[in-house]
């Protein structure tokens, strides 16, 4: 089915239409295929496709059984692994660092994870400090949130607040 339009001529009955998908144009070739030829244009790329579409087949439990695909990123090769990882996925940035640990200090994975360990708990030191201002800014707006509710909903809350804080003299 295509979303462009294609255009469909019987040269013998003189017939011209556009059609979204390929239906139309097979009822016609039913109708008509004793009196006119139909036939529809399309770019060779187009056609391709199509065709590659119709003979596209699906895999089997055998084709997957015998499919050597990696089961996590440390078996991935450096090139797919820098290409996921370009694409922001973190536990694939992760795998890079770790590979790189590797090439720089000469070791192994194992040892290169464990250096990976030291320095993600380093990075992770002071983060309830720095985060503290957010949290503050969003205790505040929670506790402005629900302060509000009551000087709009229950009009004594309401009269209150304006006679002490609105309209004082």
């Amino acid at each position: 089915h295509s979303s462009s339009p294609q255009l469909c001529i019987l040269p013998i009955l003189g017939i011209k239409m556009f059609s979204r998908n390929r239906i139309i144009t097979r009822v016609l070739h039913q109708t008509f295929e004793k009196h006119a030829v139909a036939r529809c244009f399309t770019s060779p790329a187009v056609r391709r496709f199509r065709q590659k579409q119709l003979n596209r087949s699906t895999a089997t439990a055998s084709d997957a059984g015998k499919m050597d695909l990696p089961h996590s990123f440390k078996d991935m090769d450096n090139n797919t692994l820098l290409t996921v990882a370009a694409l922001e996925n973190h536990a694939a940035r992760i795998e890079v660092l770790k590979r790189h640990i590797m090439s720089i200090d000469r070791s192994s994975y194992e040892e290169a994870s464990a250096v990976f360990e030291k320095i993600a708990a380093k990075n992770r030191e002071g983060m309830a400090l720095a985060a503290l201002p957010y949290q503050i800014g969003i205790a505040t707006g929670v506790t402005a949130a629900l302060a509000s509710l009551p000087m709009v909903f229950d009009l004594s809350t309401t009269l209150w607040f304006n006679e002490f804080y609105v309209t004082t003299e």
